[in-house]
């Protein structure tokens, strides 16, 4: 896959593929450095990888039908749910990876502007590890 535009991309929280309600899906994956500078670093920093951290942020298309994203989000908020990404809603393969992992619903919201599309946006905590699948 070379260069591409974001167009059909699956989002998927809970069991339940919201694609055709979202808008934006952002993981950002993160390592906490550990400084180990001592003296014989010969004036320069030294640093290992410590802990590793994720957050997950998401828009929505706000929908507040029976099962849809309004009603998942609130029925999950305070629990952890399995949320995948996938860069598009087709087979996951090594060139289109499923971003797999458990993320705190600690975050619901609502409101807009006038005029505008509701939508949602949230951004929860990774919990846990992610994987990367790509078969």
């Amino acid at each position: 896959m070379a260069v591409f535009s974001m167009t059909a991309t699956r989002v998927e929280i809970a069991g339940t593929n919201f694609s055709d309600h979202g808008v934006s899906a952002d993981l950002s994956i993160d390592v906490n450095t550990l400084e180990t500078t001592n003296f014989a670093s010969t004036g320069w920093t030294e640093m290992i990888a410590g802990i590793k951290s994720g957050t997950v942020n998401l828009t929505f298309n706000d929908d507040f039908a029976a099962a849809n994203i309004d009603s998942v989000i609130w029925t999950n908020l305070g629990a952890a749910v399995a949320v995948k990404l996938r860069v598009t809603n087709t087979t996951t393969t090594s060139t289109n990876p499923e971003f797999q992992f458990t993320a705190l619903v600690n975050q619901h919201r609502f409101g807009g502007a006038v005029g505008a599309i509701a939508q949602k946006q949230v951004s929860w905590p990774v919990s846990g590890t992610v994987t990367r699948a790509t078969s």
